[in-house]
Order: structure tokens, then C-alpha cells, then sequence
């Protein structure tokens, strides 16, 4: 198990290193920005999912789904 993580630590270490050598200049991450901010659009209605999920665990809300009709009794 820890071996993994390892060996994937190494892998995205590289990765990133490769990814990064030729560094960036201020036009590039502006237009990163501009591009992001065209295809994403966040706002209060697309927090609610994440909100929810926060306050589902800070109550320690069980993930057992419970049947709207009551089980017979046997």
C-alpha cells in the first residue's frame, strides 16, 4: 500500500516537472484565466451539492438509504 503511493509521488513529481520546465509567462496564465472563466460558470446554485455534503457530515449523517414505506413486520 505505501509502495504505491510512492511510486504514484514519484510519477506525478515527474510529470510535473516536465509539465512546468518551460515555465509560464503572464500572457499564457491570463489567457488560462479567460478560458476557465468561459467554460465554467460557478455561482450560488452550483455550491449547493458541496454545502449540502459539508453539513451531511458535520451532523454525521448516515449514507444508508432508508425506504419511503415502512418494511412489514415478520
Amino acid at each position: 500500500m505505501v509502495l504505491s503511493y510512492i511510486i504514484t509521488l514519484i510519477i506525478f513529481t515527474v510529470l510535473g516537472i516536465q509539465q512546468t520546465s518551460g515555465g509560464y509567462t503572464a500572457g499564457d496564465i491570463s489567457n488560462y484565466i479567460t478560458e476557465l472563466n468561459g467554460e465554467f460558470h460557478l455561482g450560488a446554485v452550483t455550491l449547493i451539492p458541496a454545502i449540502l455534503i459539508i453539513v451531511l457530515l458535520l451532523c454525521k449523517v448516515n449514507a444508508r438509504i432508508q425506504p419511503l414505506a415502512p418494511r412489514p413486520q415478520i
